[in-house]
């Protein structure tokens, strides 16, 4: 909710907060959209803003959606580079000399490819044995359930939640370590 509350902040109230919802065009949307990066920031942007133009529609506040007459950016997929064996032995090793606690959420990574949230939202309720349970983030039927490993279980479970961490200190602490390291991939 709070980065919704961002991205209406300080992108759409700038440009559109004092219009009325009906007269907003597409010749005023397409140059708004046109200066935004493309990032995921701006597909975002997109996706809120036309939520609520779509909602307008749909309460028949205004007669079409102008965003979707929007001109649109192709996706480009970037190509991203996994780390190789030795790669992720040195920043495990760097890891663990630096922050223990760190370092268990990140071999809990590497040994499971789950997503950074998923592993975050873990508590000591999804481990039954050797076997943990996944609730996926990206659709409702994306739970799953990982086996992992015995070692791996009794470095990283405790009682009640298992990671501590917000995800943004996550992504960031993790790259500084790959900067400390000059190593890049994901």
């Amino acid at each position: 909710a709070s980065e919704i509350k961002s991205l209406f902040k300080n992108h759409i109230l700038p440009k559109f907060g004092r219009s009325q919802i009906s007269n907003i065009t597409v010749s005023e949307l397409q140059p708004f959209f046109n200066k935004i990066p493309k990032s995921r920031k701006k597909e975002l942007v997109f996706t809120y803003f036309n939520a609520c133009l779509q909602k307008a529609e749909d309460l028949e506040y205004i007669k079409k959606n102008p965003i979707k007459l929007i001109v649109r950016d192709k996706k480009i997929k970037s190509i991203r580079i996994s780390f190789s064996i030795e790669e992720q032995e040195a920043i495990l090793k760097h890891i663990k000399q630096n922050n223990f606690e760190f370092y268990k959420l990140i071999l809990f990574y590497l040994a499971t490819g789950v997503r950074r949230t998923e592993a975050l939202s873990l508590t000591s309720d999804d481990f039954d044995g050797q076997i943990v349970h996944i609730r996926g983030t990206k659709t409702d039927n994306a739970d799953r359930f990982i086996k992992i490993t015995q070692e791996l279980k009794d470095l990283v479970f405790k009682q009640g939640p298992i990671f501590n961490y917000l995800s943004d200190y996550v992504t960031k602490k993790f790259k500084e370590y790959l900067s400390d390291l000059k190593i890049s991939g994901t």
